[in-house]
């Protein structure tokens, strides 16, 4: 393969897919901010991973406050309940460890 030829490749390559940025956004709906003990409730994931302007399959951690954490693809509906009455901070976060992440965080109030 000629230089020239190896030369092309790479601007091409830096021009139309190498220099591509990559995007997060954490988002999350909830119907309200006040749930009963043992209410289920649900979480409506709207987070965005892109790479340029295509969207990536990328998963979102979400941390309730009481100690669990659990992994959903982004764009799920989940589902959950508190087993304590008290305030609690919904964490969810996308993005890579070292890189491009973004986080939203929501309080919430568990009534008896």
């Amino acid at each position: 393969m000629s230089k020239n030829l190896i030369y092309l490749i790479l601007i091409v390559m830096i021009m139309f897919g190498c220099n591509k940025k990559y995007s997060a956004k954490a988002c999350f709906n909830l119907k309200k901010d006040s749930f009963l003990v043992n209410e289920n409730f649900e979480i409506k994931d709207c987070s965005k991973f892109l790479k340029g302007d295509k969207k990536l399959n990328a998963s979102v951690l979400y941390d309730f406050g009481d100690g669990n954490s659990l992994w959903v693809k982004q764009g799920e509906v989940l589902t959950y309940k508190y087993v304590e009455v008290g305030e609690y901070v919904i964490k969810a976060r996308i993005g890579f460890p070292d890189g491009p992440s973004n986080f939203v965080e929501k309080s919430i109030v568990i009534i008896d």
